[in-house]
């Protein structure tokens, strides 16, 4: 999605853009000497960023939450629940002060258990959430600091997304 909202704001400003991957730190540090003009890629507000890099105002926010498949039923608390949760996540903790039991699982695509993921994931997978909030993650994008024609160009730009939700669930579907 974020690569959309970019290209998108290259078009209109008439930009060519050059992609790099690297480690968060990396570019990070790249953004902090003026090698790149922006980072994104699944960049969440916290306070470790904001030393760093002049943050977006958050552009959208992901809650993520427990979900069963459509038709099964949602337990009444997650006290005790196995709850399928990737390998590699932020959201164990979070399960853990819910008194959930959180099991990691390869593929939470093909588990029968509750799965933790955002909203629009479980949407997206045919699953119905739950009322809990796990934890809510509030994306932004990375700019050099003191770069504030930029910075209020790529957030006037951000404000015209209303549909973020919408299009990852229409994003992860076609997968």
């Amino acid at each position: 999605m974020e690569p959309e909202i970019i290209r998108s704001l290259a078009e209109q400003l008439n930009s060519e853009i050059r992609w790099h991957w690297d480690s968060e730190d990396d570019l990070l540090a790249a953004l902090q000497h003026r090698q790149l003009d922006l980072v994104i890629g699944g960049l969440t507000k916290r306070s470790r960023l904001s030393s760093q890099a002049a943050l977006t105002r958050p552009y959208y926010q992901s809650r993520y939450t427990v979900g069963v498949r459509s038709g099964a039923q949602l337990p009444t608390s997650l006290d005790g629940v196995e709850v399928a949760i990737p390998p590699i996540n932020h959201i164990h903790a979070a399960l853990k002060d819910e008194n959930a039991n959180p099991v990691k699982v390869i593929d939470i695509t093909h588990t029968e258990s509750p799965v933790a993921a955002p909203t629009w994931w479980l949407s997206a997978h045919g699953l119905d959430a739950g009322p809990w909030e796990i934890i809510t993650d509030k994306h932004v994008m990375a700019l050099p600091k003191g770069e504030n024609a930029w910075m209020l160009a790529l957030q006037r730009h951000l404000n015209g997304y209303s549909n973020i939700e919408e299009r990852l669930q229409q994003l992860e579907a076609a997968q």
